[in-house]
């Protein structure tokens, strides 16, 4: 047999030979036909090796990530994690080597690099390849755009395995950066046409693959969403109104606190404060003495000529910036009231700031 295919591949495979004609003119053919059937069983062959080097086709699935609420005046990164998968078939038992790119997005501010936008307002992020954000996930611009401060991505192999067909689960890790204070609250978004992508291409049978990007086919997602609210926020300190140390109140003692607020830029806020742990009535009162049951009464005021009494129904007013606003609390022991026992008197104010 193996002879008659030797012969079909190189001589007239198909033909039939041709028996002398008989005296009545009847034809004869010989057994030799079944080379025609060898043909085609050779043809057959010809073609499922074709189908098995088919060329790979891969997909990649969108990375739409949500940051929730940000409080900027933390201080602190906010990260989160977005899923995607690239799949691919080709050729059984081959590997696919993907360049995965993420590109800049639709928003990036005058150096190039990914932000969140509000209107006019941006929120500084970075992708990265892993939880330690150490490699920022950039593009070369071969299957989305280049990513100018980072002109890379990152290289996966995808082995198609004897079904020839395969896909990997990938994470971006998405960071909204540290250290934005004056960011305005509202709600911010970053997309992208296309990003993620990737080129492709099968790897070699033999040796090391090219260093990406390479590839013979490029694809990408179609585009991804990335959201992030930022809350308005306030924090608020107070140092100690300390009056120091006096003999016989004679005369007006005076001292001064430092309030300290930091509310997120343009949110408009107000202080107030309370009547303490001791007041009478609206008086306030810092209690102590040899016994705990001794009173020395005390004012408190917004400004320094001590005109504008700081009460429990009053309120002094800001609007944030992001940075730390100082407002100082006047305060004074009014003279004209008996001199307690000696010992220490203190009293306790919360101080309260509505946003």
């Amino acid at each position: 047999m193996p002879y008659s295919i030797l012969s079909l591949t190189r001589g007239r495979a198909g033909a039939s030979r041709r028996a002398p004609s008989s005296s009545t003119g009847t034809r004869v053919f010989s057994s030799a036909s079944p080379p025609r059937l060898l043909a085609l069983l050779s043809a057959a062959l010809l073609v499922l090796g074709f189908d098995a080097a088919r060329a790979q086709s891969c997909s990649i699935t969108p990375a739409n990530g949500n940051y929730g609420s940000v409080n900027v005046l933390s201080g602190a990164a906010v990260t989160t994690t977005a899923p995607f998968t690239i799949a691919c078939t080709g050729t059984k038992n081959r590997t696919v080597q993907l360049c995965v790119e993420f590109g800049p997005g639709n928003q990036t501010n005058a150096s190039g690099h990914r932000v969140l936008v509000n209107g006019a307002n941006q929120l500084l992020q970075e992708f990265y390849t892993s939880a330690a954000e150490t490699t920022v996930w950039g593009s070369w611009g071969a299957s989305v755009l280049a990513y100018t401060p980072y002109p890379y991505g990152t290289t996966v192999s995808l082995p198609l395995g004897s079904t020839g067909s395969a896909s990997v689960n990938l994470t971006v890790y998405g960071s909204v950066l540290a250290n934005q204070a004056t960011v305005v609250p509202g709600s911010y978004l970053w997309n992208s046409t296309g990003t993620p992508g990737v080129e492709y291409g099968y790897a070699p049978l033999t040796g090391s693959p090219a260093a990406c990007p390479t590839g013979t086919a490029t694809t990408n997602s179609g585009g991804s969403n990335w959201t992030a609210t930022v809350v308005p926020q306030c924090y608020v300190t107070a140092t100690t109104l300390n009056f120091g140390s006096i003999g016989v109140i004679s005369a007006n003692v005076n001292a001064t606190s430092t309030i300290s607020v930091q509310c997120t830029n343009t949110t408009p806020y107000t202080v107030a404060l309370g009547n303490g742990l001791y007041a009478n009535g609206s008086q306030r009162q810092m209690l102590g003495g040899a016994t705990n049951s001794e009173y020395v009464s005390y004012n408190l005021y917004s400004n320094a000529s001590l005109t504008a009494p700081w009460t429990s129904a009053s309120t002094v007013s800001g609007t944030g910036t992001g940075a730390v606003v100082n407002t100082t609390l006047y305060g004074q022991i009014p003279s004209g009231q008996s001199t307690p026992s000696p010992g220490t008197y203190n009293d306790t104010v919360i101080v309260t700031v509505s946003y």
